[in-house]
């Protein structure tokens, strides 16, 4: 059986207010597919990819993590992948960097 994924994604943007921008404007992709959540996704190596806010200026890093429940992101632990923060302007098709394993 496949793992669920869930996954916790941190855009860094810059943008020109000081206003945060709302997370449901991130937008995150997973094999190109709007709400992930709802499809499986069988590729062992899926590729993320999210829309920067109109509202942002750039994006400088991003970061993704992904866990086998939305519990173990809200308490920051991270059984499956943390690409750590990674400097980049670069907003789709990053490829998934962690292993395959069965969620605990």
């Amino acid at each position: 059986m496949k793992p669920v994924w869930f996954l916790l994604f941190l855009p860094i943007f810059f943008q020109g207010t000081k206003n945060p921008i709302p997370e449901s404007q991130n937008r995150l992709m997973v094999e190109f597919i709007r709400e992930p959540e709802q499809v499986p996704i069988l590729d062992p190596k899926p590729e993320f990819s999210w829309i920067v806010p109109d509202i942002a200026e750039s994006q400088t890093a991003y970061q993704i993590l992904v866990s086998s429940s939305k519990e173990k992101l809200d308490r920051d632990e991270v059984d499956f992948w943390n690409s750590l923060k990674t400097f980049s302007s670069k907003s789709s098709e990053i490829e998934y960097g962690g292993g395959i394993s069965n969620p605990r």
